[in-house]
Formats: structure tokens, C-alpha cells, sequence
């Protein structure tokens, strides 16, 4: 037995711990219902990739459980809870694709961790999704004007907005971009004996994420761990931004110089928050009237560009730290209509020669 100081859910968050103490044979009749687990036992376990749930995902689980899940199901003891109880609770709900993803994880766990004998989910259960008109990246020449635009702009407000665009057509997804610090970017040099040339490049080493809710962590996955050069047509301006940003340096209390550029190279260079990012990037399009499209979109551009202009699928996949092309191909690159024109060109070339002669609409060949 234990005693609890608080409300009848922190008793029952303490019956659904003690349940789990005492293993799973004995828990199986405990009467533990789908509140008392979640609150207990779900959100202190691991991720699928063994690491702690971020606060972001737990915000997201704790808005549906509240909102939609709870009401329906909460005070059920979760080894009854069948499969047309969940496929009723996930149709009757507000947003069916985010309360079936939440439902789904915490019901699997529980299989996974005995609680429950039956694996859910087994069958399927179709939770439509909203559908959103696709945001359509920029074009190679929008993308140009944008950076010509925030190069030339005098307003200060427009540094960090141009810095970000920079970060953003490198290939660094919106929380990536966000980590970036100034001691992040670093250079290589390499020098081709064959042809005495030497070529310097300035790349990132990406490895971090900044998000409201967690701040500063690693980045999703093992393969967004990767080496990503720093957009070729920005580079310079890139420096400039930061010599602009870099505050005056002075000696006060004893602190030297070299220790508050040390100091300074460790922030942020974009250095607010993802919503405050949201808000200031839209300000920004509409001073330099260019075509909105949301920050992270910006990663869909730098694939569309770099796919338009025929770099190689691997570097892509690479270069913007996924392990599948079809990734790539399914949710970021986008041909606009120069690229489909592009393409419908390359078909009425192909089809100019047909059997040695000039095809002349007929189906024919003609003599050349």
C-alpha cells in the first residue's frame, strides 16, 4: 500500500506504479484503466528508439488523451478495451489522424509490455486526414530574388531572416537551422595534385535541433547526423550577417575579450523561437514582396533545386540526412512548371527521331 497527498488521479497514477512493481501477472487484474496507465506507467517509458519522449511529443499525447481519448476510454480497464471501442473513439474525435497516432502508441506499448494479451491495431482503421492545398516551394529564380532581396535590405530585422534563408536553402530542416551556432560553421581545404587546383569548402557539421518545448538536442535521427556545406551563393554574406550580429566587445568585471567571443560563438545564430521564427519570416515576405511559403519549406526548395539541376539522387538523399530516396521524392521534391515544360521538352526531343527519319505527327517516320 501507499500513500498519496493529492487528487483521486494521483491515486490512481500510484495504483497503475504499484501495478507495474508487482510485474505483470499479478497487474493483469488490477482493474487499471487507460488514464491510470498513461498517466502512470506510458509517459515515463522510453520512445521507440529508446531515448525519453521529448516534451513536444508528450504535449501532443497529453492534448489528445485530454481532449478526445479520455472522455471515451479513460475509465476503462484497459485489458477490455477492444478493437471497436478504439476505431469508435478515433472516428468520433476532433483531428482522427493525431488521436488514432496517440491511441495506437500508447495501446501498443501496453502489448509490448504485457499489459494487454491482444496486439492492437491488427486490423485497420482509417482516421482521414484534413487535406491542405500542397505549398508549391520556390522556383530557382524566386529563390535567387530572395537572396539578392535580404542581401541588399537595410533593415536589421532582415539579418537574421537572410541568415536562416541561407541555413534553410543548405538542405537544414527549420530545427536544424535553429541550432546553428557561429563556432558550428567550419572549413576544409583540399588540393588536387593532378591539376594543382585547391578548393576550400565551409560546411556544418549538423548534429543538433532546437525546438520550443525541449531547447537544444540531438538531432531526430542517426542519419540526420551528417556533414552539410554551407550554400555556395551565400557564404560571403553569411559573414557579413555575423559581423553585423557580433556585439561590441568590451572588458567589463575582468571578463577578457577572447572569452566573450567564445561566448558569443556558442548562441544561436537564430537565435529566437520557432513560432517567433513563423511570425517574423511572414513580416519579412511581405516587406520584400516575395511569394510566402512557410520557414520549413525552405528544405523543399533545396531538394526541388537541387533535383531540377540534376545532382545526383544519393547526394540529395545525403545531404539532407534521410535513408530512403523515396522520402525525397514523396515529400519534398516538387517540380514546378518550369521543371514539368523542362520535362515535356525532353519527351518532344526524344520523340523527334523515330526510325532513323523526323517524326511528323502522323505516327510516321519521315526522311530526313
Amino acid at each position: 500500500s501507499r500513500t498519496v497527498y493529492g487528487t483521486e488521479t494521483d491515486a490512481d497514477i500510484a495504483i497503475a506504479r504499484i501495478a507495474r512493481e508487482l510485474g505483470v501477472s499479478q497487474a493483469a487484474h488490477a482493474g487499471v484503466t487507460l488514464d491510470m496507465y498513461y498517466w502512470g506507467v506510458f509517459r515515463a517509458t522510453p520512445s521507440n528508439r529508446g531515448k525519453p519522449r521529448t516534451k513536444a511529443s508528450l504535449r501532443e499525447y497529453d492534448g489528445q488523451m485530454e481532449r478526445y481519448v479520455s472522455p471515451v476510454l479513460g475509465g476503462i480497464d484497459i485489458t477490455e478495451i477492444t478493437h471497436d471501442m478504439m476505431r469508435s473513439c478515433i472516428e468520433r474525435s476532433g483531428a482522427p489522424a493525431k488521436t488514432k497516432t496517440t491511441l495506437r502508441a500508447v495501446m501498443r506499448r501496453a502489448y509490448d509490455d504485457g499489459w494487454i494479451s491482444e496486439e492492437p491495431f491488427r486490423r485497420r482503421v482509417i482516421a482521414p486526414k484534413a487535406k491542405r492545398p500542397p505549398v508549391e516551394p520556390w522556383s530557382i529564380p524566386e529563390a535567387a530574388e530572395a537572396l539578392r532581396r535580404l542581401a541588399a535590405s537595410d533593415d536589421r530585422a532582415d539579418l537574421v531572416m537572410n541568415a536562416y534563408l541561407i541555413l534553410g536553402l543548405s538542405g537544414l530542416r527549420k530545427e536544424e537551422a535553429l541550432a546553428v551556432r557561429p563556432c558550428d560553421l567550419k572549413v576544409s581545404e583540399t588540393y588536387d595534385f593532378a591539376t594543382g587546383r585547391r578548393t576550400v569548402s565551409e560546411y556544418i557539421e549538423v548534429c543538433r535541433a532546437y525546438t520550443d518545448d525541449d531547447g537544444i538536442k540531438e538531432t531526430k535521427t542517426e542519419g540526420s547526423r551528417r556533414t552539410v556545406p554551407v550554400l555556395m551563393a551565400g557564404r560571403e554574406r553569411l559573414h557579413e550577417i555575423l559581423d553585423e550580429l557580433r556585439p561590441s566587445m568590451t572588458e567589463p568585471g575582468g571578463t577578457s575579450v577572447m572569452e566573450q567571443v567564445e561566448d558569443w560563438s556558442r548562441q544561436r545564430i537564430v537565435n529566437m523561437r520557432g513560432d517567433n521564427l513563423v511570425r517574423a519570416w511572414r513580416r519579412m515576405c511581405e516587406r520584400q514582396n516575395l511569394r510566402y511559403i512557410p520557414p520549413k519549406a525552405l528544405r523543399h526548395t533545396s531538394e526541388t533545386i537541387m533535383a531540377a539541376t540534376d545532382v545526383d539522387p544519393l547526394s540529395i538523399m545525403d545531404l539532407h540526412g534521410h535513408t530512403d530516396l523515396g522520402t525525397d521524392y514523396r515529400h519534398y521534391i516538387k517540380p514546378g512548371l518550369a521543371e514539368r515544360e523542362r520535362a515535356a521538352r525532353q519527351v518532344g526531343r526524344a520523340l523527334e527521331i523515330v526510325d532513323g527519319g523526323a517524326f511528323d505527327g502522323t505516327g510516321e517516320g519521315a526522311a530526313v
